[in-house]
């Protein structure tokens, strides 16, 4: 059911999207402590399984993962020590510079991007830590980022309703407890050897699949 979500929702069908979504969380169980420096944009309506979808991955990094960040205060702000050492971490409709996507814009190209980050941790002096986060920015929004031209950061995945916790798709419920509760012990045990086994030796991250949603 999970590949099916991955797949059907989050990629929308798209079979050059969904192996990259998979090679890239390949990649990520294969080479803890190293960046991506990229991110996947997840762009949907609520309730159609996109949290489910991240929920598994911060799962699989468990302590190494911060799942719900609103705020970009969080990465650069006075206190931001939560985000050391975390190798993946989403972004929940983040709050913006002033509502600025291109102060947003400037800000992300460097998390994204740059390897290290200063950490103001209270009553401490800052410091300059190792970044090694890989990001998913989950977004109800319709223009959620600003690109450049020659965007190498960003995968944008216009996620399909196929079910939906709604009034329209009553049913879905059952579809979404049935996937809750097969993530077992065993499933998540299955998808690392799956991940681990997967080959990543020809995967660059940078090389970004162009989608509708990202033109």
């Amino acid at each position: 059911m999970y590949l099916d979500l991955n797949k059907e929702t989050i990629a929308a069908g798209d079979e050059r999207v969904y192996e990259y979504i998979l090679n890239w969380m390949a990649w990520l169980i294969q080479n803890p402590g190293k960046k991506s420096r990229t991110t996947i944009v997840l762009q949907g309506r609520q309730g159609i399984g996109k949290n489910r979808f991240i929920d598994v991955i911060a799962e699989l990094t468990s302590r190494y993962s911060c799942s719900n960040i609103t705020n970009i205060d969080e990465f650069t702000g006075r206190f931001n020590s939560v985000v050391e050492n975390k190798k993946f971490a989403v972004l929940n409709e983040i709050m913006n510079y002033n509502d600025s996507k291109k102060g947003v814009a400037t800000v992300m190209k460097s998390i994204i991007s740059v390897l290290t980050i200063r950490i103001n941790e209270k009553n401490q002096l800052r410091r300059t830590a190792e970044n090694v986060m890989n990001i998913i920015y989950v977004t109800n929004a319709d223009m959620p980022v600003q690109l450049d031209i020659d965007d190498r950061c960003y995968l944008v995945c216009a996620c399909k309703i196929v079910h939906q916790v709604s009034e329209k798709h009553k049913d879905d419920v059952e579809y979404f407890n049935e996937l809750s509760q097969s993530y077992t012990q065993e499933f998540y045990e299955n998808l690392v050897t799956f991940l681990l086994e997967t080959d990543t030796s020809q995967f660059n991250p940078t090389l970004i699949q162009m989608t509708e949603a990202k033109k």
